[in-house]
């Protein structure tokens, strides 16, 4: 553990060649300006020295366009104010100072190091008047300080000791201009130190690798140099934290708090759908939460689940995108703590981040028990002023519990009902959709037009097969747009299992039909008597075939004339008298016989050609349906030859053979469900779109989503309520009590902190004595480390249970104790690094 804590110590530990708090070889217009510049236009810098540190403005120069070397001053101290400005904009710090003397030698290893002993908090002010005029200001409420980046370094590389005394001496010290008295001083404290005491102020000359002096090892001189300067501070008192761990673990202290356990953590991989967050509760368990929750902005859900997740999490990490509502959920952490009696501590490395939390908090008027403290430096004065100002008003308070209470009881009743329409609108059913989800997928009662009965086949639909259901169902809609019912060959049979040679044997018998149509078709042009058809030749066959060779005969023997006599006369009498129309047969030896003996030949052969036609449509079973043969076969015996319906189911065999395999294959391989939905489609002849695919499986998707609808409902009559004014009435009711619990919320936590503030003036009245005076003087301000270092535990984290401050400022204002807060929340941690954050988490319980 003492490694790891060295290793984030060393990432804080600037003791590089490059930091100027160090080592200050060259001055750069960016991040300096050498006071003894100003001899230049011709000024005393000595006598701007004084006033400065006797805490008065300064006028630095003013710029006049016809002095070039004002001009190169102002431009110089312009770079300066732009950086220092940029920097304060971005971190919330201001570390402009006036440091004075130069601290100048070799540390023990020969390192050489120059510096400023003490460091004088001013502010650069760029003024218009009549020109530019260039300020310089002490912060009124900001004491001098000792370098401490300088002297911890001091200590690491020398050996020195630097007792935490020495900083405190250094504010009383730096008021008054007196070299030799602080080398005298500080050799008290072992530093081996001489001084220049001359009168005036030199420039400080700029070293390179090559030229920079020698000193002996261990010796230092204090120069009468003066230099205006970014020289931060902040982590000095985190690396102070961290060499306190360090001691702590040298003296037998092996449990360093939450630290300790932050050192030791092992990776953890777990699944992003994974959390730790509580249960859904009993309902008196949700009463019980409700009067534990003192939230003052709106929440959603996983807000709250966050929120009630605190009170079993010792720990905890919430991270989203900006706009979440990450800061909402700070500032009712906050007040929740506040309504427990709870101390809560929000770190954060930009001071925009604390801004937010506070200026959302002073909205809502719970910002007067809230330090904001992100610079020690610019932010003491406002902080000292608020303390007192509650530590003088008299408070009053009056109980609110009650109601409160019977508010929550209000809000969990109305949450009750919510809840149940909540449970039919959210819960997974069977077919893995919720009611929630159907209600946005499905069209609007007036949108549907146009549905299909599911009832037996519901059963078979689920979330996870239905798209593969309506892709097959659209795919053979676009088949069936093509190929459907209009087409030549919508009477065949399957073509699932249908091979080449079955395309080329239906193309063969239709050819074959074909042919014995056209011969049909001839026979029948013979005859102009309608009666004459293929069925009545079929009917006749029998009859003619006794006579057919005898007709054909030119040279008749006696017993063929005798044959055909009697074939006229008797059993092709009926024949005979439908060709004549009724007439009197004459005789064989008519003028008429001739054709009558060719219509008897054509009638024989048309009957014949008829049963040809009618194998070839039977040698076609296989391949159409019964129905359709038996159609053909009803037309061809009334005489109406459908040779051209023939023709068009070749042709379009031949050319969609393929399709219309694709087509029955696709059907015939779908599930049952499948080929269910597709026939009550067709049955329902859902026709009407141009987009015949598309329109069955909206169809289809549609019919599904009004069927699950409709058994939910049945199971959930609450859910009635969506559709009704009840549920708005409702949702209105619990806005408004949840509107007046978050009002109430900020008048009960006001009314106890009022009642906290008065308890610690009974309880600890000499200690809020002294931090009225402290708070109230004007001068030799306490700086907040030793204010809380005194009062902490006296009063002053009663009043004050809310600090918002960055990492460094942790680190300095407070002991190193555990359990001074009950909650730290860091913010923006992914802004803050690990060396800088690790110190602010020991004094807490939970974070």
């Amino acid at each position: 553990m003492k490694d790891k804590l060295q290793v984030l110590s060393d990432r804080l530990n600037d003791i590089s060649r490059s930091n100027r708090s160090i080592r200050l070889l060259k001055l750069y217009n960016k991040w300096t300006f050498d006071l003894a510049e100003l001899t230049k236009i011709e000024k005393d810098p000595m006598e701007i020295l004084k006033t400065l540190t006797n805490n008065k403005s300064k006028l630095f120069t003013k710029e006049r366009a016809d002095n070039q070397t004002e001009l190169a001053l102002s431009r110089k101290l312009t770079t300066l104010f732009r950086n220092i400005r940029s920097i304060e904009e971005e971190t919330g710090l201001y570390d402009l100072y006036l440091g004075y003397p130069m601290m100048e030698g070799a540390m023990s290893d020969g390192t050489y190091v120059r510096a400023p002993l003490f460091l004088y908090p001013v502010r650069l002010e760029r003024k218009k008047r009549n020109g530019v005029e260039w300020h310089v200001d002490p912060i009124d409420d900001q004491a001098p300080q000792l370098n401490r980046t300088l002297f911890l370094a001091l200590q690491k590389l020398s050996n020195i000791h630097v007792p935490e005394s020495l900083f405190e001496e250094a504010e009383t010290k730096a008021t008054s201009i007196n070299i030799e008295e602080w080398s005298r001083w500080l050799a008290t404290h072992d530093f081996t130190i001489t001084a220049n005491t001359s009168e005036q102020l030199a420039a400080v000359e700029e070293f390179t690798k090559e030229t920079i002096p020698t000193f002996n090892k261990g010796s230092f001189g204090l120069n009468q140099q003066a230099v205006i300067g970014h020289f931060p501070q902040g982590n000095s008192a985190v690396l102070r934290d961290y060499e306190k761990f360090v001691e702590m673990l040298d003296q037998g202290q092996e449990d360093l708090g939450v630290v300790s356990e932050f050192l030791d953590i092992k990776v953890q991989e777990t699944g992003e759908e994974v959390d730790n967050l509580p249960s859904n509760p009993s309902y008196q368990e949700k009463l019980a939460q409700e009067k534990n929750k003192h939230y003052v902005l709106d929440t959603d859900a996983s807000q709250e689940k966050i929120l009630d997740a605190l009170d079993h999490e010792k720990g905890m990490v919430v991270h989203g995108p900006p706009g979440t509502g990450k800061s909402q959920v700070i500032v009712n952490m906050i007040s929740n703590a506040i309504a427990k009696g709870q101390r809560v501590m929000l770190v954060t490395q930009k001071r925009a981040a604390l801004d937010v939390v506070y200026q959302r908090l002073d909205a809502l008027n719970l910002s007067s028990n809230v330090a904001l403290l992100h610079d020690e430096k610019n932010d003491r004065k406002t902080f000292y002023q608020k303390l007192n100002v509650q530590l003088n008003r008299d408070h009053s308070y009056q109980d609110l519990q009650q109601t409160f209470d019977q508010l929550s009881q209000k809000i969990i009743s109305k949450e009750d009902e919510l809840d149940k329409v909540a449970q039919a609108l959210f819960e997974m059913q069977p077919h893995g959709f919720r009611a929630y989800d159907l209600y946005g997928l499905s069209k609007t009662a007036k949108e549907q037009d146009k549905i299909i009965q599911l009832e037996g086949i519901l059963e078979q639909l689920n979330k996870q097969n239905l798209s593969e259901t309506l892709r097959k169902v659209s795919t053979y809609g676009s088949y069936y747009a093509t190929f459907g019912k209009d087409n030549p060959a919508h009477d065949r049979k399957p073509f699932t299992d249908m091979e080449l040679k079955d395309r080329i044997q239906i193309i063969e018998l239709l050819e074959k039909a074909i042919h014995e149509s056209e011969q049909s078709i001839n026979h029948l042009e013979h005859f102009n008597d309608e009666d004459i058809t293929p069925a009545y030749s079929r009917q006749m066959d029998k009859k003619l075939e006794k006579i057919y060779d005898d007709l054909h005969t030119e040279d008749r023997k006696t017993l063929q004339k005798l044959r055909l006599w009697l074939w006229t006369s008797i059993t092709g009498k009926t024949i005979m008298d439908d060709l004549l129309d009724g007439d009197k047969f004459s005789g064989l030896s008519s003028k008429e016989w001739p054709k009558l003996q060719e219509s008897l030949t054509i009638l024989y052969d048309l009957s014949q050609a008829t049963e040809g036609l009618f194998k070839q449509l039977e040698a076609l079973d296989p391949y159409f349906t019964a129905e359709s043969i038996k159609n053909l076969k009803t037309h061809i015996s009334k005489g109406d030859i459908p040779i051209d319906v023939l023709k068009k189911k070749q042709a379009y065999i031949k050319e969609y053979f393929d399709e219309l395999r694709e087509m029955d294959r696709l059907y015939d391989q779908s599930a049952k469900e499948v080929q269910q939905i597709i026939d009550l489609l067709i049955e329902r002849n859902v026709a009407e779109s141009d987009s015949l695919a598309e329109e069955w499986a909206e169809v289809a998707k549609q019919s599904a989503y009004i069927h699950w609808i409709d058994q939910i409902e049945r199971k959930y009559p609450e859910i009635d309520k969506i559709g009704t004014g009840n549920f708005q009435h409702l949702t209105e009711e619990l806005k408004e009590l949840l509107q007046n619990k978050q009002s109430l919320t900020i008048e009960l936590l006001q009314n106890q902190m009022h009642q906290m503030i008065a308890e610690v003036k009974a309880a600890n009245p000499k200690a809020v004595k002294d931090m009225i005076y402290q708070t109230g003087k004007k001068r030799q301000l306490w700086p907040v480390r030793r204010l809380v270092n005194e009062f902490a535990l006296n009063g002053l984290l009663d009043v004050m249970p809310v600090w918002l401050v960055s990492p460094e400022i942790a680190s300095a204002i407070f002991p190193l104790e555990e359990k001074i807060f009950d909650l730290v929340i860091f913010d923006e941690a992914s802004q803050c690094t690990v060396e800088n954050g690790m110190p602010s988490p020991f004094p807490l319980l939970r974070l």
